[in-house]
């Protein structure tokens, strides 16, 4: 079930950490479910700041960073509350990295992109690639928490977005002068109906 941002409350009792994934002698893998249920969230519309990136020029990872307006307290809230239970749950045995970051101008987060993440344009069209600083909604999901060296990182992905792309005219679009002139002399040359019997 995807859960709507605008009605979003944080239950502590309803997050369900699962039996833990050793990936490596290093990492450890922490799934988490939500309400018996895999963590999904449809974003309210966010700000797309850089567009999509790569996490380094030898690794074929993506990321997308999101900026959240102020007035999104909800979603807000509900990050914040997740945070401080992960935290408590492993307080004085691990340091939880804060994944909510905060800039002069709004609080914004880091998601992963596999090459699996739909992209869409708001007439539900498939699309490759689109621009910087536009807006769009967002399906993500939180998949667990990993371990390593006494800190923990939650991870966040991308699965789906609905962007709000600029409109593009794809070829000539103007009513030139001429045609209007022809229009509006060929309307005036025409014989008007005969008045009724």
């Amino acid at each position: 079930m995807i859960l709507n941002s605008n009605k979003l409350s944080f239950d502590q009792n309803k997050l369900i950490f699962k039996k833990s994934r050793q990936c490596s002698n290093d990492f450890t893998f922490i799934p988490l479910h939500y309400d018996n249920d895999d963590i999904l969230i449809q974003t309210p519309h966010c700000f797309i700041p850089f567009g999509v990136n790569q996490f380094s020029k030898i690794s074929s990872k993506k990321y997308l960073d999101l900026s959240f307006q102020e007035k999104n307290k909800t979603i807000l809230s509900f990050f914040q509350k997740m945070y401080s239970h992960v935290t408590e749950k492993y307080k004085g045995k691990y340091h939880v990295e804060q994944f909510l970051k905060n800039s002069q101008y709004s609080k914004w987060m880091r998601f992963k992109v596999d090459d699996n993440c739909l992209f869409f344009d708001q007439n539900k069209n498939i699309i490759n690639d689109f621009p910087s600083k536009i807006f769009g909604l967002f399906i993500i999901q939180l998949s667990g928490l990993w371990l390593m060296n006494q800190k923990i990182w939650f991870n966040w992905n991308i699965l789906q977005a609905k962007l709000n792309l600029p409109v593009k005219l794809k070829e000539y679009a103007f009513i030139d002068d001429y045609e209007d002139y022809n229009n509006n002399n060929n309307n005036n040359n025409k014989i008007p109906p005969p008045p009724p019997p």
